[in-house]
């Protein structure tokens, strides 16, 4: 005899977001976030502050500062956002992997 199909919601149980999101998940993702926006806040300050210095030492005119703190700073950050990201991505995919073939192979051991 064959059983009736079950439906994904009578095999898996029932959880709601509250449950799994807890408060101090919030709060951590929160921090992370706002680290985030600090950083990437900090970098546009940091050339801000030293354009004046940096328009005396290069005899730069205003247009070409301008050039320096608006567009090319733009575009200097989106391209190097991208393979920052895949690097990071690549390197902690590597991480974990090696660190699960590193505990399986201990469990496997001590067996």
């Amino acid at each position: 005899m064959t059983q009736p199909a079950r439906s994904s919601a009578e095999i898996a149980p029932a959880t709601s977001a509250t449950e799994v999101i807890t408060p101090e998940y919030r709060r951590y993702a929160l921090l992370i976030l706002v680290l985030v926006y600090t950083s990437s806040h900090v970098d546009r300050q940091v050339l801000a502050i030293l354009l004046e210095p940096i328009k005396h030492e290069l005899a730069l005119s205003d247009t070409q500062l301008g050039f320096l703190s608006g567009i090319a700073f733009a575009i200097f950050y989106a391209a190097l956002g991208i393979p920052m990201f895949m690097w990071a991505t690549c390197h902690y995919f590597l991480a974990g992997r090696t660190l699960y073939a590193d505990l399986a192979r201990a469990h496997i051991d001590r067996e």
